[in-house]
């Protein structure tokens, strides 16, 4: 598996004779995980969340356009959140899914590394494809002993079980371990089993002509066997959507030569 560096994008890191200055390091890999959204139609792999702090110390969510709090000027901050699959990492923290919660200058560094792969490969790190989509992040402390990339990740609600489909992740992130998810994840997918099964089927339409067919359409024109046919649905019957790996036997000299360059564009 070839892991992603977050540090190795010029992303105005603290630097001393041209060298990188750190303290310790932590280093998570991690992918990011799709979660549902407009009642169950679509999915997104970031979010964010408006607050309003009120005077009496609690805290209630913007509610847009027509927000009495933001009409009266009351203060407001916004929280970022992914879903992800933590792989590895050198904290404490053990693998398993988590709703990590990130700052702005985490966001301008995940903004510009999205931004340079797509750019130099018309790829999307938040694929499904089995090596693309997991990457590192990297927290450290520069000269300026300013944290770097500095983020927390939520372990209440934390799933304990193996992943399984879309579902088990909707229904993680809608948990009532996470209530202030409520706001933006669709509340009715733990009713899912009740729906038609054309709700499957658009859900895997999203997924196969929204990311693998729009992002790995070019990448493959050259295979022998594309991608989309690499990301075979399950049945719904074993409880999967989409498998998480993908036939070592499709892989193609076109993602060997992907992989081989991608430092390129990393320093």
């Amino acid at each position: 598996m070839k892991d992603i560096n977050f540090l190795n994008l010029k992303c105005d890191n603290s630097t001393a004779k041209k060298q990188k200055v750190r303290s310790k390091e932590q280093i998570y890999t991690i992918r990011l995980l799709p979660h549902a959204i407009d009642e169950g139609t679509n999915y997104a792999f970031d979010r964010s969340i408006k607050r309003h702090k009120l005077p009496n110390g609690s805290e209630v969510v913007c509610s847009g356009l027509d927000c009495p709090y933001c009409a009266d000027g009351i203060k407001s901050y916004i929280t970022n959140y992914i879903v992800v699959d933590l792989l590895n990492s050198t904290s404490d923290f053990p693998n398993g899914v988590y709703v990590l919660v990130y700052d702005s200058n985490f966001a301008m560094k995940l903004s510009r590394f999205k931004k340079a792969v797509r750019e130099q490969y018309n790829i999307d790190i938040s694929s499904l494809y089995d090596d693309g989509c997991f990457f590192n992040v990297n927290v450290f402390k520069g000269n300026s002993a300013r944290v770097n990339y500095e983020f927390s990740v939520y372990t209440k609600g934390r799933y304990s079980k193996d992943i399984s489909s879309e579902s088990d992740i909707i229904n993680f992130v809608n948990s009532e371990n996470m209530p202030e998810l409520d706001k933006f994840i669709n509340k009715e997918n733990l009713e899912s089993e009740k729906k038609d099964e054309s709700y499957f089927d658009s859900i895997v339409s999203a997924f196969t002509e929204r990311v693998i067919g729009d992002e790995f359409g070019d990448f493959s024109k050259n295979a022998g066997q594309s991608i989309i046919d690499v990301f075979k649905p399950i049945s719904k019957d074993d409880g999967n959507i989409f498998t998480e790996t993908v036939d070592k036997s499709a892989t193609t000299s076109d993602f060997d030569e992907f992989i081989s360059d991608f430092d390129n564009i990393l320093q």
